[in-house]
């Protein structure tokens, strides 16, 4: 793949070289931090799962819907991204158009290029290559990894030549469609949010107030770099009486189940003492799945406060 005219291409054949990406971990938002959610990928975090379309091209091109099927059940199965296809305005455009405007949209040495950062992110598979078996690209340019969620190249970036490398989808030619660990770990650099930074507890009278700061504990280390929790969307509570284990606040009083990550504090009332408080940021795509977070310790961490 290579940038042209804002594309993110896969080369098929060595090509001449017109750019250099020094191969990051992940690719650019414009107008953003390292890392941070694209338009498609800050919907997904808010409502946990991706969709994806096909133009009649894709939609009759034989196996291909359910190749894209395969590759949605591998996000789901190792990074824990749901994705499913629908009818009308999907996240994610899997198109075929026809071969003289891929070809411009794309170059001569693609077989499928991507828009990633749009809304929705728009995919283009060069159908006169005539191939049976689309899941290597399927998976490059991502549904549920890949591009999609900001994998970036991991080909000859100089030369534009596949490696062959079977480690990560993000190569070419290797016949790899199934993410490996380095594409998982990608991935979850991007969606999975880490405990707070700065945390508060204030009383007063009889309200306690529980706060956080837009900052990730790790610094950005599990972010690439990026210090700000902007892959959170809410805060949930855990609460535990002296003696008890702890709950989470949605299954004592379900009005309270979450605070957006935004508004930054949650009030409680006299009803919750005595008792101690405990958060954890998320999202809604990866909320009480397996995936860790970098500094949190157990599902509830420590307390932020108790009274």
């Amino acid at each position: 793949m290579r940038p042209l005219l804002g594309l993110i291409i896969l080369l098929v054949f060595s090509g001449v070289a017109e750019a250099h990406h020094n191969q990051p971990p992940v690719l650019p938002t414009p107008g953003g931090r390292l890392g941070s959610p694209t338009f498609v990928i800050q919907k997904v975090l808010e409502r946990g799962y991706l969709t994806y379309s096909f133009d009649v091209g894709a939609a009759n091109y034989p196996g291909f819907r359910q190749q894209a099927a395969d590759v949605a059940w591998a996000g789901l199965a190792v990074v824990g991204i749901p994705a499913g296809e629908v009818a009308s305005n999907p996240d994610l455009w899997l198109t075929m158009p026809e071969d003289q405007l891929f070809i411009r949209i794309c170059g001569q040495g693609a077989a499928a290029c991507i828009l990633y950062w749009t809304d929705p992110i728009v995919v283009y598979f060069r159908r006169a290559l005539f191939y049976s078996d689309w899941r290597g690209a399927l998976a490059h340019e991502g549904i549920g990894y890949g591009h999609t969620f900001l994998q970036h190249e991991q080909y000859d970036d100089i030369n534009f030549r596949c490696l062959r490398q079977t480690w990560t989808v993000m190569d070419c030619s290797s016949g790899v469609w199934w993410q490996q660990e380095y594409d998982t770990f990608s991935v979850w650099s991007i969606v999975v949010p880490d405990r707070p930074r700065d945390v508060s507890f204030d009383v007063a009278g009889s309200w306690a107030t529980v706060g956080w700061s837009n900052f990730r504990a790790d610094g950005g280390e599990g972010h690439n770099g990026n210090p700000y929790n902007d892959n959170a969307t809410r805060i949930a509570f855990g609460f535990a009486r002296p003696g008890d284990p702890i709950q989470w606040v949605g299954e004592i009083c379900p009005d309270l189940c979450y605070a957006p990550y935004s508004a930054g504090y949650r009030g409680f009332d006299a009803w919750w003492r005595p008792g101690c408080f405990y958060i954890r940021a998320e999202n809604a795509t990866l909320a009480g799945t397996f995936v860790p977070q970098i500094s949190q310790e157990g599902h509830w961490g420590q307390a932020v406060g108790c009274w």
